[in-house]
């Protein structure tokens, strides 16, 4: 097939870029682009003596190492991101992305990556010998629309497939690929098992002697986290901040109710001193990854821990988790006995509930509200997790602390809990997201008055279950310290999910500077006083 400069597509600082160098095939792919000798053999040298003097990973048969962020896509029993803190891994270091800096700052003067949107992972893999990776699509609820792979040491083919078409591609050393539109989004691709191939006139082999590394930078979005990974902004770093979606504050103060954001990463005196100042709680949804040995795991456990005890001795202390929130519920209710049911129909799609328990939280729903909600799609789901009805019926543990109040019917014709609310507790958890139908945006969610006013049922339901808790802080002065107005929300200009953000630095770091400050208070005070 012949080379062709590709026409429109411009990348600066290039001279030359060549189609891919497609076997038996005349059919260009939309979005595929490949860059011969994109890095020099000295620039090779360098990042491969590099990555040999660090500790290598190995959860799957390749050997890897991760820049930036840990990613998995190949192994379905782990989180796509995994948490840093991860107990019962092999991996043992996640690296500074900054030695790649040169490549990146590469990568975007080449107009192949925006500024703004940046690289801010790289995935190191090694084959040996006739090692392969499955076809796959890289996630793009986790990445973002730009994937770029650099193949260093011996060439290979990589093959691009879909279900009416396959292509194999011949990478060479210190060559680059990227993939946008059709090719990143709607073709599989991978590297297949052949022990021995040819390309103009050469035969390789594939045997013990075989040795290929590649370099991935992608741009992980990891959108609806508690705990923000690679936002693009620079001074929210995803090591340093989390972050609470402005949506649900709002939610919150459209019914009544002033809110208190509470760190995911305290020590537990910070929420037993809180825990008895506040009328409520509400685990927010987003798309964070929690299990026993996860920080966010260990803390959320123990503030519904904390409240259960509250509720034991005779305070009135309500709680209410929202998709990811609700799915924290369940599974601290069953002290992380429950295995949440893998669900694919219900991403960003509104839906229809059937209320199955009218004793409960709907007793109080206006009939005609009760009828548009089974009837009309108001309610926005957005989750790849569930507890399926026939799950929550032979689960023993969550079928006595909970009763079902709602379900959906997911495409494949299974129904799941949309709706749960404790026997005994005042503990509420939904499936959906209320909070989405006035305050986002940038989501297939339902902005009509009916969606609208559905919203304000749930949010007025729980806000006046609190009102029936009596606790508060000592005075307006220490409430002032903890009120959510202390923090400005930030309008995201990156890729999100989300219309406004607020971002909160880690604990220790916020208290350290709260320090800080109050020293430097101290200090003036001295020598105003030492002035006079």
């Amino acid at each position: 097939m012949s080379q062709n400069i590709i026409p429109k597509k411009v990348f600066n600082n290039i001279k030359v870029i060549k189609y891919p160098k497609i076997l038996n095939q005349s059919k260009l792919i939309p979005g595929l682009t490949y860059i011969p000798n994109y890095i020099s053999q000295k620039e090779s040298d360098f990042i491969l003596k590099h990555l040999n003097s660090q500790e290598w990973s190995q959860e799957i048969l390749r050997r890897q190492q991760f820049y930036g962020t840990v990613y998995y896509h190949t192994r379905h029993d782990l989180p796509q991101i995994q948490p840093q803190d991860i107990l019962n891994s092999n991996i043992t270091k996640c690296y500074d992305l900054n030695f790649f800096d040169f490549l990146i700052q590469r990568l975007i003067n080449d107009n192949i990556f925006q500024a703004d949107y940046p690289p801010n992972q790289c995935l190191v893999n090694e084959y040996k010998g006739n090692q392969t990776i499955s076809p796959h699509v890289e996630d793009k609820d986790a990445f973002g629309p730009i994937i770029a792979g650099i193949s260093l040491q011996n060439p290979t083919y990589f093959r691009l497939q879909n279900e009416q078409e396959q292509h194999n591609i011949f990478l060479e050393t210190n060559s680059i690929y990227i993939l946008t539109g059709e090719a990143r989004n709607n073709f599989k691709h991978g590297i297949k098992k052949h022990f021995k191939f040819e390309y103009d006139g050469i035969q390789y082999i594939k045997d013990n002697n075989y040795k290929r590394t590649s370099l991935t930078f992608r741009h992980v979005l990891q959108q609806g986290t508690k705990k923000p990974y690679g936002s693009t902004y620079s001074e929210y770093p995803r090591s340093e901040y989390s972050f609470i979606p402005a949506s649900y504050v709002k939610y919150l103060e459209m019914a009544g109710a002033r809110v208190v954001p509470i760190y995911y990463d305290a020590p537990k005196e910070y929420y037993d001193n809180l825990l008895t100042k506040l009328n409520g709680v509400l685990f927010t949804g987003g798309g964070q990854y929690f299990d026993n040995s996860t920080t966010l795991g260990q803390n959320g456990h123990y503030i519904y821990k904390k409240i259960k005890e509250l509720n034991d001795n005779g305070i009135y202390f309500p709680l209410w988790g929202t998709c990811l929130g609700y799915e924290m519920l369940m599974t601290f209710a069953t002290d992380f006995e429950l295995e949440l049911g893998k669900i694919t129909g219900q991403k960003n799609v509104i839906t229809k509930i059937q209320i199955v328990d009218e004793d409960s939280l709907f007793a109080y729903m206006p009939d005609q509200m009760k009828f548009n909600v089974q009837n009309y799609y108001l309610t926005y789901e957005n989750h790849q997790q569930c507890v399926y009805e026939d799950d929550f019926y032979n689960d023993e543990t969550l079928s006595d602390i909970f009763k079902l109040i709602s379900i959906s019917e997911n495409d494949d014709g299974r129904n799941f809990v949309t709706g749960v609310q404790a026997k005994d507790y005042p503990f509420y958890g939904v499936q959906f997201h209320p909070e989405k139908n006035s305050f986002e945006w940038k989501v297939n969610a339902n902005h009509t008055l009916e969606a609208v006013e559905m919203e304000q049922f749930y949010a007025n339901f729980f806000v006046q279950q609190t009102r029936r808790n009596i606790q508060s802080f000592k005075d307006n002065e220490e409430l002032d310290k903890y009120l959510i107005y202390n923090w400005n929300p930030v309008y995201p200009k990156f890729k999100s999910d989300y219309n406004q953000i607020y971002f909160f630095k880690n604990y220790d770091k916020a208290q350290e500077e709260k320090h800080i400050q109050k020293t430097n208070i101290k200090n003036r005070k001295f020598i105003e006083i030492v002035k006079e």
